[in-house]
Formats: C-alpha cells, sequence, structure tokens
C-alpha cells in the first residue's frame, strides 16, 4: 500500500498566527503517537508567515484516514479553533512515489 501523504495549507492572520501555529504544535504532539502517522512538517512561508503548510504522511487508505483519524476527540478543539480564529484551510491529497530519509 502506498502512503497517505497530506499537504494542508493554512491561512492565518497578524493577529491570530502564533496562537494558531502554538494549537497547530499541540495537535501534532497528540497525533504523532497515532499508530498509522509515519511523520509531519510544519512549515511558514518565508515571504508571509501567515501562509502555513502541514505536511503529513500516514500508513493508512483515505477513507480509513476520514473515518478513523478524522473523528479523534482531539481533533473537536483544533476544528473549532480553526472557525474561532478564522484560519482558512486547503487540504491536498496524494500518495507517495518513493521517499528518501537522511
Amino acid at each position: 500500500m502506498k502512503n497517505l501523504a497530506l499537504s494542508i495549507k493554512f491561512i492565518a492572520t497578524d493577529e491570530n498566527r502564533e496562537e494558531f501555529k502554538n494549537i497547530l504544535i499541540d495537535l501534532f504532539n497528540v497525533i504523532a503517537s497515532e499508530e498509522k502517522f509515519i511523520d509531519a512538517s510544519i512549515a511558514e512561508e518565508m515571504e508571509n508567515p501567515n501562509s502555513i503548510i502541514v505536511y503529513e504522511t500516514w500508513n493508512t487508505t483515505v477513507s480509513e484516514f476520514m473515518e478513523q483519524q478524522m473523528t479523534r476527540a482531539y481533533r473537536i478543539p483544533f476544528e473549532k479553533a480553526l472557525v474561532s480564529l478564522d484560519v482558512k484551510r486547503e487540504p491536498k491529497v496524494f500518495f507517495t512515489i518513493q521517499e528518501w530519509k537522511s
């Protein structure tokens, strides 16, 4: 099975960027212990730090991810934070072709 690779772009504002980054880091500190989680990274765009991208890799299918991961209780506060902070989300789904690790 090919790994599921998610690329999620978030658009924050000057006012909420730091709070959102902290919420995102806290979320991935929990996600990192999930059984099918492989890895993730969070980065901000050099010329527009309000543009934050998350790249995460999972050993699962899209349907399993949606059914099992997106319904976890720890995701509820995160989803509410997206709304209350008015953070925009643009998810993209990919499948891994090849990986290199150092």
